[in-house]
């Protein structure tokens, strides 16, 4: 062998041998890096690449009007992600930002109802009390018999708001105090005899938000 092969094959050697070194400490390096991550944190790998993993997805949900409002991450108490999507309100153009508040519906329904729970269990509410027994706006009004129970459970026979035609662009853009909203329907007549029946009824469960502030 000629002296130029034999040190090109040296040169060669040592290449690969560096090579698979490098390797060697790339895979040593990853897999401390996965089994430190294992320990700390199963949900993802860096902050870093859920915020580029999440602001992809929501673009694209808010590319085919799939998802408006506001989206937030956080971990071990503080916050790595949040940012805004889309429009607060369509009709008068209104961006959304993280600061905004929205209304969030029916979403507060089972919310009230542990909240009256919590309230049955400290002795402050009872559930087969009647309306009237907490608040004196419905005394001889067509619910005053009906029942906390019947509320939760929508057998109350109180109506819904879509009753009143013309509701969400007339009656719910008024920005009346709860005494006021109050009056809407507390004279309204029962769909049916209390606890006859079932149909839902946010009006009932707007009454058990009230007197839960009443009573608390």
């Amino acid at each position: 062998m000629s002296p130029r092969v034999f040190f090109l094959s040296l040169i060669m050697l040592y290449c690969h041998q560096h090579n698979m070194a490098q390797r060697h400490n790339a895979a040593a390096k990853s897999s401390l890096h996965q089994d430190q991550y294992s320990a700390s944190d199963n949900a993802y790998k860096s902050s870093d690449q859920i915020v580029f993993k999440l602001r992809e997805t929501m673009k694209q949900y808010h590319a085919y009007n799939m998802f408006d409002g506001a989206v937030l991450v956080a971990k071990d108490g503080k916050i790595i992600y949040q940012e805004a999507y889309g429009l607060a309100n369509r009709e008068w153009q209104i961006t959304n930002t993280v600061n905004t508040k929205f209304m969030i519906g029916s979403v507060s329904k089972p919310l009230t109802a542990v909240l009256m729970l919590i309230q049955v269990q400290k002795g402050l509410i009872s559930l087969d009390s009647s309306i009237d027994k907490y608040l004196d706006e419905f005394k001889n009004k067509p619910a005053a018999k009906v029942t906390i129970r019947q509320l939760l459970s929508h057998t109350s026979g109180i109506s819904n708001y879509d009753i009143i035609k013309d509701f969400f662009p007339k009656i719910s853009r008024q920005n009346f105090t709860r005494q006021q909203y109050l009056k809407v329907f507390i004279d309204s007549v029962l769909a049916f005899e209390p606890g006859s029946g079932f149909a839902y009824s946010s009006w009932g469960y707007f009454t058990l938000g009230y007197l839960m502030e009443k009573v608390t």
